[in-house]
C-alpha cells in the first residue's frame, strides 16, 4: 500500500476519450496515479486526493469521463467528526479542565517505599492535605517533607508534584539507641540486681559480670586512663544484663461492667476532590461506639483507572454494656495470665471466657496437629496461607508461637501453676506439652526467631513459612 492512501487518496476510473493520451499527460504534469489497471473501455487507478482536481481537469481536456469508486485514508474518516460541534465544544471544555486537574493530586506514586512505609507515609501526608483530590502547592509540599521528616519513621524525604503525579520518596529513619542520651555523663543502673554479662563499645567498665549493683550505681563510665595517667573521655556506650527481682500486684474485679459490640454498624463517608471536602449523607451516629477509619481511592470500574479523590470511610460498631461476673479462681488466672499489663489484662477480661487469641491460635494449632500426623500436603498449603498474610500478621504470629511453646514446656515441666494460658489455649497446651521437651524446645524457639527475624528482612514469606513448617513436622515429638 502506498503511503499516500493512510492520508488521502481517490480511487478512480477512467472511460471513453483518449485513455492513453490521459496518462501521458498526467506523467508530464507531475501527476502519478498507481495502482493502474486496464478495465474495459479504460483503466482504473488511484491518485492522491489532492492531485485528483488536475488529473479531473486533464481528463475533461482529452474527452475521458473520470468517475470517483471510493477515497481512501484517515483524512476521510475523520471529516464527518470535525464537522460536528459539539466534538469541538467538548474539546474546548476539555482541554481547559484537564490543565485545571494537573493542579490536583490523582495518586500518590510510593513505588519506591515498602509497603508499610508507604502506609506510614500516606497517613502522613493525608494529615498534611495532601491526599488524591487535594489541591497542591508549594507550602503543602514543604510541609508535608515536614511532616515526614518529624514523624520520626523517616530520615529522609522527598515530594515532587508534576501533572497529578504526587511522587514520594523517603528513606526510614535508623532507630536511635537507647543509650544515646546522657552518654557523656555515663551509664547508670535504674534498678538493683546482680550483673550477669557486659559488653562495651566506649568509654570505661565499672562493674563486672558477678557484681550487686543498687539502683544509680555508675555502670559506665566516660573517663579512661592512659598509662601516663592522662585521663581520655569518651561517650559511654556498651550493655550491661542484670537479673533483678519485683513484685507487682494487680486487682481484678470479679464483676465488671465492660462495653460489648452488638454486631450493629452505621457508616458515614468524606469526600475530598479539587481541593474541597464534603460529608455524604449518612444514618445518626450511635453513642457508644468504636470508630475505625479507612481511607481508599475509588477507581472507574473494569478499567481500574483511579479517580482524582480520596473516601474516607467512618465505621462505628454499636457497643452495649455488659456486666461479668468470675469467680475467684477466674480473677487469678486472668492476672496471672496479664502478666502485670494492664492493657493486656483489659484485652483478656474482655473476651468470652474460653475463647483464644483467635486466628494465630488456630494457625498454631493447625500446624501441630498436621507436623505430628505428618501430613506434609496440608503443611504445605498452611505455608501457602499463611504466606497470603501481611509482614505484620506473619511476625505477631511467630511472637504467639514463641509464647505457646514457652507455655507447653512450662506445663511439660510440671510449672503449670505459673503458666499464662487461658481458655481453649491452655486444654490445646495441656494435650501438646507431652512433645514439648528438653530435646526440641531449643531446636523450636530457634527455628521461630529465623523466621521471624527473615519476615523482618522482608524475605520471600512463601519459602520462610514452609521451611518453618517442614522443620517444626521433623522437631514435634522428639522431646527428649
Amino acid at each position: 500500500m502506498e503511503p499516500v492512501s493512510l492520508w488521502a487518496a481517490v480511487e478512480f476510473t477512467a472511460c471513453n476519450g483518449s485513455t492513453e493520451a490521459l496518462l501521458t499527460a498526467a506523467a508530464r504534469a507531475g501527476l502519478h496515479p498507481y495502482g493502474v489497471t486496464a478495465l474495459p473501455g479504460g483503466f482504473g487507478g488511484r491518485c492522491a486526493a489532492w492531485q485528483y482536481p488536475r488529473l479531473a481537469a486533464l481528463a475533461r481536456k482529452h474527452r475521458v469521463r473520470l468517475r470517483i469508486r471510493r477515497k481512501l485514508g484517515l483524512y476521510f474518516r475523520l471529516r464527518p467528526l470535525l464537522r460536528r460541534a459539539g466534538l469541538w465544544a467538548g474539546l474546548a471544555v476539555f482541554v481547559p479542565l484537564l490543565l485545571f486537574a494537573q493542579q490536583f493530586v490523582w495518586y500518590a506514586d510510593t513505588s519506591s517505599l515498602t509497603t508499610g512505609q508507604a502506609a506510614r507515609a500516606c497517613a502522613v501526608l493525608r494529615e498534611a492535605g495532601l491526599q488524591p483530590g487535594a489541591a497542591v502547592t508549594e507550602a503543602k509540599l514543604t510541609a508535608g517533607e515536614y511532616a515526614l521528616l518529624h514523624s520520626g519513621e523517616f530520615s529522609w524525604a522527598s515530594l515532587n508534584f508534576a501533572k497529578g503525579r504526587l511522587v514520594v520518596e523517603a528513606a526510614a529513619a535508623r532507630p536511635k539507641p537507647d543509650i544515646a542520651a546522657g552518654t557523656l555523663h555515663g551509664i547508670r543502673a535504674k534498678c538493683g540486681g546482680t550483673v550477669l554479662r557486659t559488653n562495651l563499645t566506649s568509654g570505661t567498665m565499672l562493674v563486672q559480670p558477678g557484681q550487686q549493683v543498687e539502683a544509680g550505681q555508675g555502670l559506665i563510665g566516660t573517663a579512661r586512663a592512659e598509662r601516663d595517667g592522662t585521663l581520655i573521655f569518651a561517650p559511654a556506650a556498651g550493655t550491661v544484663v542484670a537479673q533483678f527481682e519485683w513484685s507487682d500486684t494487680r486487682t481484678v474485679p470479679l464483676e465488671e461492667t465492660v462495653q460489648q459490640y452488638t454486631g450493629a454498624c452505621t457508616r458515614a463517608y468524606r469526600v475530598t476532590a479539587f481541593g474541597h471536602t464534603f460529608s455524604l449523607p449518612a444514618a445518626p451516629a450511635p453513642e457508644h461506639a468504636a470508630v475505625i477509619l479507612r481511607h481508599f481511592q475509588p477507581e472507574v470500574p473494569l478499567l481500574g483507572l483511579a479517580l482524582p479523590c480520596s473516601v474516607e470511610e467512618t465505621c462505628r460498631y454499636v457497643q452495649q454494656p455488659e456486666t461479668l461476673h468470675r469467680t475467684e479462681a477466674q480473677a487469678a488466672a486472668l492476672a496471672r495470665l496479664a502478666g502485670g499489663d494492664m492493657v493486656e489484662l483489659r484485652k483478656i477480661a474482655e473476651r468470652p471466657e474460653g475463647e483464644a487469641s483467635g486466628e494465630d491460635f488456630d494457625n498454631f494449632a493447625s500446624l501441630m496437629r498436621f507436623s505430628y500426623n505428618d501430613r506434609h500436603l496440608e503443611l504445605l498449603g498452611w505455608a501457602e496461607n499463611m504466606a497470603s498474610l501481611g509482614r505484620e500478621a506473619q511476625k505477631r504470629f511467630f511472637r504467639y508461637a514463641v509464647s505457646l511453646l514457652r507455655e507447653s514446656y512450662m506445663l511439660s515441666a510440671g510449672m503449670g501453676n505459673i503458666s499464662y494460658l487461658w481458655g481453649r489455649e491452655r486444654e490445646f497446651c495441656e494435650k501438646f506439652a507431652p512433645f514439648v521437651g528438653n530435646g526440641n524446645i531449643e531446636q523450636l524457639a530457634e527455628e521461630n526467631r529465623t523466621a521471624l527475624l527473615h519476615i523482618s528482612q522482608n524475605g520471600n514469606a512463601k519459602i520462610v513459612f514452609t521451611h518453618y513448617a517442614l522443620s517444626v513436622s521433623k522437631l514435634i515429638g522428639r522431646r527428649q
